[in-house]
């Protein structure tokens, strides 16, 4: 395509990612986590003409959390790192939080737009317009990371995540089966106001009960 008759770019484990070559001369970028990244490739063209590759990655990760089940960490785990306390002492032991990892130079959405489905097949929707704050537990160990005016974590040379608690209950018993998150640029009940989701930034990303 326009010439190129090869390309090249740089293999090796970096800062988030890995790159590899493969045998039928093909490159795979993994990254390390299931959340946000934005990483740029330098290609070698034909030997001699160098391009940058912009790949931004972004994501929602939804996980449920129960006291009484195998599931029952202390904090919601980033992926690289920890974030919210999960709290079992009161009165609610299953917890469901969908973590949304923001671009840089991006501020946190109006909020996320949830599907629940239940196990009757039935399915309603919720608007969670505000993260989670950790400071409701002054002993969580990265509360100290929690910019409370953005509501996300605050990560040096780390995407800043923020959590939702977007269902919580007793028990597992009447739990959704299936979730499902868009991420909400703007409030989309304010007449002219909704800037639409962020396309690839939770749209379809889809949680389903074990």
């Amino acid at each position: 395509l326009g010439g190129v008759t090869e390309f090249s770019v740089p293999t090796g484990t970096f800062q988030g990612y890995t790159v590899s070559h493969n045998e039928d001369d093909t490159y795979t970028v993994e990254f390390l986590s299931d959340f946000y990244d934005r990483i740029t490739l330098e290609v070698t063209i034909n030997g001699s003409v160098t391009r940058e590759l912009h790949i931004h990655r972004v994501g929602v990760e939804i996980d449920a959390f129960d006291l009484h089940g195998e599931n029952r960490p202390g904090q919601v785990f980033h992926g690289t790192q920890y974030g919210s306390k999960v709290h079992y002492d009161d009165g609610t032991a299953y917890h469901i939080f969908a973590t949304y990892c923001i671009p840089d130079g991006e501020d946190v959405p109006y909020g996320l737009y949830v599907t629940f489905t239940w196990a009757d097949g039935s399915t309603t929707t919720e608007i969670i317009g505000a993260p989670y704050d950790p400071h409701k537990d002054p002993e969580d160990s990265v509360a100290h990371l929690f910019d409370s005016d953005r509501g996300v974590f605050v990560y040096p040379e780390h995407a800043d995540p923020a959590d939702y608690l977007i269902y919580e209950a007793p028990t597992s018993a009447g739990a959704p089966v299936k979730v499902n998150v868009l991420v909400l640029k703007d409030e989309p009940d304010t007449s002219g106001s909704f800037g639409g989701v962020f396309f690839g930034s939770g749209v379809g990303v889809q949680w389903q009960a074990d």
